[in-house]
């Protein structure tokens, strides 16, 4: 499993903006921008090595401290995982 970050900074370099946005209708733009680069380069990275690539989207909840949701959290996990 790999947890990274830079889908901001990516998008802004993808739209050619010469600085951060500090608007949040900015940053998610460039976030969503920068999300589709960052999986693009995991999926060609890890195609050398014939291993295939998911994202799992959670939110603060799934991450809590309670079992109901940090099991969802792991179970999810789990399953997009192949042996």
């Amino acid at each position: 499993m790999l947890v990274s970050s830079g889908a901001i900074a990516e998008g802004v370099k993808r739209l050619g903006w010469r600085d951060r946005p500090k608007a949040v209708h900015e940053l998610q733009a460039a976030a969503a921008v920068g999300q589709m680069g960052l999986v693009q380069a995991y999926e060609a990275a890890f195609a050398k090595f014939e291993l295939h690539t998911a994202q799992i989207l959670l939110t603060h909840e799934d991450l809590a401290d309670r079992p109901a949701t940090s099991m969802r959290a792991r179970r999810c996990a789990r399953c997009s995982r192949s042996e």
